[in-house]
């Protein structure tokens, strides 16, 4: 599978949680294509190696206990303990 992603902050089109995902590098094409999303500013890569090699990562403190931890910056909200709603569910 192939994700579309922002070059300078790593961030997943679509979001971080319901990103899109494409079977095919010609489906993500056409889509930067079909939105008019700049090859200079966005890029595509297979998942899993975007997720190990590309991915930026982010240094953040739990919530309840203070402590540091990092993390890959497009973990969604639920799955983040830094945040509320990881505390709240």
């Amino acid at each position: 599978m192939f994700i579309i992603y922002e070059k300078s902050t790593t961030r997943l089109y679509g979001g971080s949680l319901m990103y899109k995902r494409y079977p095919t590098e010609r489906g993500a094409k056409t889509c930067m294509t079909r939105k008019g999303l700049s090859p200079e500013q966005w890029a595509i890569a297979e998942e899993g190696e975007f997720h190990s090699k590309i991915e930026k990562q982010v240094t953040k403190r739990n919530l309840m206990g203070g402590k540091e931890f990092t993390q890959p910056l497009n973990t969604p909200l639920c799955c983040d303990p830094s945040s509320e709603i990881y505390w709240s569910m």
